[in-house]
């Protein structure tokens, strides 16, 4: 019996201050001999929020984050941008086919303990009955009920297989 893909779903513009695009690009990477079963979706669209960064800073982030996102896709990974903002019916036809709403919190610029700890991936894990997936610390009891958290690359891996493994 053919299974079907785990997708998941990154919802939000891709900003370097929230989550860290980089981290999340390595940990899809490191998971090559399960690609053929993962679909991942940015939900969002490329390089949509500004920032507090310099444009020069920003722009190197972009630029190194679409070349190693291409990087993944030539070596065979199934993963969609999108690069213009995404009507609201096509932005929510895309979280209801993910399986798994993730969110690589970047804490070196990011602090959900000084009150900013929601984020889009919570908002649509709770709306549509997904997996919310995170590298998130200390979470409010009503959230953290809801959440798989890992703290290290190798925990995020059993995760990923764990849902790949038991998918029915």
């Amino acid at each position: 019996r053919k299974r079907k893909k785990i997708v998941i779903g990154i919802p939000g513009s891709i900003d370097p201050l929230k989550k860290d695009y980089l981290k999340i690009l390595k940990l899809i990477g490191k998971l090559n001999e399960l690609k053929k079963n993962i679909k991942v979706y940015f939900i969002g669209h490329f390089q949509s929020n500004t920032s507090t960064y310099t444009k020069q800073k920003e722009n190197y982030y972009f630029l190194k984050f679409k070349k190693e996102l291409n990087k993944l896709k030539k070596d065979g990974f199934d993963i969609v941008l999108f690069k213009k903002k995404l009507s609201q019916k096509l932005y929510q036809k895309c979280v209801k086919e993910c399986d798994i709403m993730y969110a690589h919190l970047n804490f070196r610029t990011y602090k959900p303990s000084e009150g900013n700890a929601w984020t889009s991936a919570y908002t649509e894990g709770i709306t549509y009955n997904k997996i919310i997936l995170t590298n998130r610390k200390n979470s409010p009891k009503d959230i953290d009920a809801i959440e798989l958290k890992y703290t290290t690359d190798e925990e995020f891996y059993k995760i990923i297989r764990f849902i790949i493994n038991n998918k029915h």
